[in-house]
């Protein structure tokens, strides 16, 4: 028992192992893994089916077998198309607008690919080759048609015979069926369209394909002729009307012009033209005015102060002037400092002097006079134009509304001139274009003549027959292994189909927020629950009552730890000295339960390094003693063994009356075994609905080859509304509050 395989990891979590169909240990198949069915137990239900999975592959296979064989064979031509809207193509009723004349984008491609796949182009291919007359497109019974037809004749039954069709009807029939055989595609990146058709004949696939593009050809030639004699004959019409209406118009413009005098001079009229001559030379004017208003001024003041005069320095006789005054008076500066003031030649020099600025000032007053007179003339010139641009703008002014309506009429007439020219030029476009239209679409490869058919084809249909048959065999074979082995649902059933003893039904216990609620009425159902598991334990035992019991289970999560906490406080209630010992070194359900986390416990024990007496913990929840798994680092090989069990049970049964132990779940690790194997009882518990009896087999199987003494199992965690057992008649014996049982706990 030492050398019993042990993983080095915890075992799995309790979701999922619950539906493994096939359960196995580790010297035979391997641990079931998480999740769901492992491949060695799918193998192994194949294998145990597998007279039903040959039979089921054999009649499949066969059935599709003869069906794929006697399919008619179908041949397939093909043919590619490019379309081309990019040519010159007429344009329609819109034609006052500047629109593109294509639309080169796959919408375009895609309505191509409906004219093409439409049922009236189709309609005209039936009728031009008079396929509705064709044997390829009539009805053909099937042979199980024919079967039964023969079977109702030869029983003497009458039968309706099929009404017949009148030539519109079978046309259109024979157009449904036209429209299954033909195909179109385009990968939507191209302008590339890939037609197909097919048929019995390979000759006669290529014939109607080549007649159906040929058809979808001339259609497109015909509806751009269509467009074409619309055209013209609505410009036609346009184009005479809008002559008229522009004649029209441009002799009303010339009669209104004519009447409010709106003569135009390179595009203006007279009065704003000469109003803006008058405002240019006015302008002019007023500068020149200004000008010689500054000139006057400054001549003026050069009169007053000589010494100052720089509006005369550009009169070349006061320049002379001014020399010879300077010489002078240089040549009487010279003599009156020779000759004194009074000398002759001083005198003469001084007269001279004086005459020549006589001469300065007459000059400079006749210039200003010359200047006034030039100032009146410019004022007098700015007067009158000013008085004539008032003219000018007052007769504008009273032209202005009139001149507003004529540029009404001049706008309407040019847009209507404007309309005019454009469709004289598209008139001349479409007399250009109906020697040159073709149609959008060009042949890019032509219908091919199959050699091979394309349907069907025996090898793919068979490789999917047999991959269907293996898939439906093994559905069947799998269907059948799940259904032949279901989940617990009563003890009836689990010692019927596990040959074990069922020893209680214990119902399913509500769970708090933080821990489970381990109180336990009297009077309870609960209480009588266990009562009933304490009493068939020790009917089972009536030599000997056993002090030590394990509870264990084949899955995580079946409820053994609660069964075995509860188990334990009935005995302490009914006043024995309990001992509850957590054997799962490896997840502590007892402690996670009881939040119980001991600082010495089992690994304590175990090791030796403590006695029984001073490693238990007192559980106020429960009432009794609790051997709890401290934390630690422990290696459950090598101290759950024989000799360290043997010791501590050994103890235990010295110090207390009964031992109650919960072990880790067998189909994950084989922890429990040694302790099992030296118990005096092991009780299994199973869950109600959830462990499968192929499970509860393995794990007897599993403990009778450790010896350990299995009482029988304990169906947990039911449901007494839904239940199948006799114990929901309990309910009859509670019929008011407290009378005898209570439901809660």
């Amino acid at each position: 028992m030492q050398n019993l395989m042990i993983p080095s990891r915890g075992y799995p979590p309790a979701q999922g192992l619950e539906q493994h169909l096939d359960f196995s240990y580790p010297h035979d198949l391997g641990m079931p893994t998480k999740g769901g069915m492992t491949f060695g137990s799918v193998l192994a239900a194949l294998w145990r089916h597998r007279l039903v999975f040959a039979l089921t592959f054999l009649t499949v296979l066969g059935g599709a077998a003869a069906i794929i064989f006697s399919l008619r064979p179908s041949y397939r031509s093909d043919a590619m198309l490019i379309i081309d809207p990019r040519q010159n193509h007429v344009i329609d009723v819109q034609l006052i607008q500047d629109a593109p004349t294509g639309l080169a984008d796959l919408n375009f491609v895609r309505s191509e690919m409906q004219l093409l796949d439409s049922d009236e182009l189709a309609r005209k291919v039936v009728v031009s080759l008079h396929l509705q007359d064709n044997p390829e497109f009539a009805d053909r019974p099937s042979p199980l048609k024919n079967a039964v037809s023969n079977l109702l004749r030869f029983a003497g039954l009458k039968f309706s015979q099929p009404k017949k069709l009148t030539p519109a009807q079978q046309v259109e029939k024979t157009v449904v069926a036209y429209q299954t055989r033909f195909q179109t595609f385009n990968d939507g990146k191209s302008f590339i369209i890939s037609a197909a058709f097919n048929a019995s004949q390979p000759d006669l696939a290529q014939s109607i394909l080549s007649a159906h593009i040929a058809q979808y050809l001339a259609d497109q030639r015909s509806a751009k002729e269509l467009v074409i004699n619309k055209a013209e004959a609505w410009f036609s019409e346009q184009l005479a009307e809008m002559s008229a209406k522009l004649l029209h118009a441009e002799q009303q413009q010339q009669q209104f012009r004519d009447k409010n005098h709106l003569l135009r001079a390179n595009g203006e009229t007279l009065p704003s033209r000469q109003l803006a001559d008058v405002t240019t030379q006015l302008a002019d004017a007023r500068a020149d005015l200004a000008r010689k208003e500054a000139r006057y001024g400054a001549i003026h003041g050069a009169g007053n102060s000589p010494e100052t005069d720089t509006a005369v320095l550009s009169s070349q006789l006061i320049q002379r002037l001014r020399e010879q005054e300077a010489t002078d008076a240089a040549t009487l500066a010279d003599l009156s400092a020779r000759l004194g003031s009074r000398h002759p030649q001083v005198l003469a020099a001084t007269a001279a002097l004086s005459g020549v600025q006589q001469k300065i000032s007459r000059e400079i007053s006749r210039m200003s006079a010359s200047a006034s007179n030039d100032v009146a003339i410019a004022r007098a010139d700015t007067q009158q134009l000013e008085r004539t641009a008032r003219r000018l703008e007052q007769e504008l002014g009273t032209t202005s509304q009139a001149e507003l309506t004529a540029s009404q009429i001049d706008h309407e007439i040019d847009a209507d001139r404007r309309l005019y020219d454009d469709l004289l030029t598209r008139s001349k476009q479409v007399a250009v274009q109906r020697e040159m239209q073709e149609p959008d679409a060009r042949l890019a490869s032509a219908p091919s003549l199959p050699l091979t058919p394309s349907f069907p084809q025996h090898g793919l249909l068979m490789a999917i027959a047999t991959s269907a048959s293996v898939l439906l065999a093994s559905g069947a074979a799998l269907l059948l292994d799940k259904i032949g082995d279901t989940p617990s649902q009563s003890l009836e059933e689990i010692e019927a189909s596990c040959g074990v003893t069922g020893l209680a039904v214990l119902p399913r216990v509500r769970l708090s927020r933080r821990r489970l609620r381990f109180a336990m009425a009297p009077l309870s159902y609960l209480a009588a629950s266990y009562q009933t598991l304490r009493n068939s334990i020790w009917f089972r035992c009536l030599d000997q009552q056993p002090r030590v019991i394990v509870f264990t289970s084949g899955l995580p999560g079946d409820g053994k730890t609660t069964v075995s906490a509860f188990f334990a406080r009935s005995l302490a209630i009914s006043g024995k000295r309990v001992l509850l010992i957590d054997t799962d070194l490896r997840r502590s359900g007892l402690g996670r339960a009881l939040h119980m986390t001991p600082t010495v416990g089992l690994l304590a024990c175990l090791r030796g390094s403590l006695p029984l007496e001073q490693a238990v913990t007192q559980s106020e929840e429960l009432g009794l003693d609790v051997l709890g798994v401290e934390r630690g680092l422990a290696d459950p090989h090598n101290l759950l063994n024989l000799e360290r069990i043997r010791d501590l049970l050994t103890e235990a049964r010295r110090l207390y009356d009964v031992v109650v132990i919960d072990t880790p779940p067998i189909a994950a690790v084989d922890d429990a075994l040694p302790v099992a194997a030296l118990a005096d009882a092991t009780v299994l518990v199973v869950r109600w609905g959830k462990t499968p009896h192929q499970v509860i087999r393995a794990t007897l199987r599993r403990l009778g080859l450790a010896g350990a003494n299995v009482l029988g199992v304990a169906l947990n965690a039911t449901d007494p509304a839904k239940h199948a057992s006799n114990l929901r008649d309990l309910e009859a014996y509670r019929p008011t509050k407290g009378s005898m049982f209570l439901e809660r706990a």
